[in-house]
């Protein structure tokens, strides 16, 4: 009995047409966070960045597999995923290249850090209408007692600076 119901739920399994990708482009970060998974697994510290190669498979799995669904999203993320901007930007652009041929729309989300948002980086996720998630644990002093960077640098204004940015960024695009 067991045996056929695991089968179906395998068969019902393999049916389902994803709508969403989340690359995980970066097995290392700039932070040092007390309370994060991947520093406290040792993740963070393979220093690892996602293959081009690796991302792109990801995307053509994704809209082989999504069938009639138009609508599909990829979340870039981390470690930092800013680490690896090159492969990022390859991705958009190879996902605005193929979304017209593919008939597919898609929708692209970015959590960070902020650290390494810089007016090149933001302008290209503000243009991009990117669903952006920045992470800052409260006031400077909580900040950096939670998240202490890798090199002893204080990012909590740059974090505030790069974000007033890129809102201000969103804003003159709206």
């Amino acid at each position: 009995y067991s045996d056929r119901l695991q089968q179906r739920m395998l068969k019902n399994l393999w049916k389902h047409k994803p709508r969403r990708l989340q690359l995980f482009l970066s097995q290392t970060c700039n932070l040092k966070c007390c309370y994060c998974y991947a520093e406290n697994n040792g993740s963070n510290c393979k220093n690892i960045l996602m293959d081009w190669k690796v991302a792109r498979q990801g995307v053509d799995y994704l809209v082989q597999k999504s069938g009639s669904r138009t609508n599909l999203q990829i979340t870039f993320f981390g470690g930092e995923p800013l680490l690896n901007f090159k492969v990022l930007k390859k991705t958009v652009n190879y996902c605005e290249k193929i979304s017209k041929e593919k008939n597919k729309e898609f929708v692209f989300e970015l959590i960070c850090n902020g650290t390494l948002l810089n007016q090149e980086i933001a302008d290209y996720v503000a243009e991009r209408d990117f669903l952006l998630f920045i992470s800052i644990d409260g006031y400077k002093e909580m900040h950096n007692s939670q998240r202490p960077s890798v090199d002893g640098q204080d990012y909590y204004e740059t974090i505030l600076k790069n974000a007033k940015y890129v809102i201000e960024k969103y804003k003159q695009l709206k």
